[in-house]
């Protein structure tokens, strides 16, 4: 139900690496990103369980369309804003899904 909490962290700890931060967690929302941002926030992954010879690993697949849309009803997003959200949300879940899956080494 949601993102792990260790997928959480290891988001953050690629972010903190790719943008050389020293700990502190500043990211810029632009105004227009914000209802994106709070659909992506909201809504829950697709995932399911595959099993291999190392065992079962948990895939994170993406965000169901009936979900964003669910969300934005909840969350009250204009309908002239939707596609819009859509496609950030969409976005997002692209850089997002490869920092999910990522395995420990």
């Amino acid at each position: 139900m949601g993102v792990s909490q260790d997928a959480i962290d290891d988001a953050r700890d690629l972010a903190d690496q790719v943008n050389g931060n020293d700990g502190e967690r500043v990211v810029t929302l632009w105004k227009e990103n914000v209802p994106a941002y709070s659909v992506f926030t909201h809504c829950r992954w697709r995932t399911q369980m595959v099993a291999g010879a190392a065992g079962a690993v948990r895939i994170y697949e993406g965000i169901d369309a009936a979900e964003i849309a669910s969300v934005c009803d909840l969350l009250g997003i204009d309908m002239k804003l939707r596609p819009d959200v859509l496609w950030g949300v969409r976005v997002m879940e692209e850089v997002a899904a490869p920092v999910f899956n990522r395995r420990m080494e």
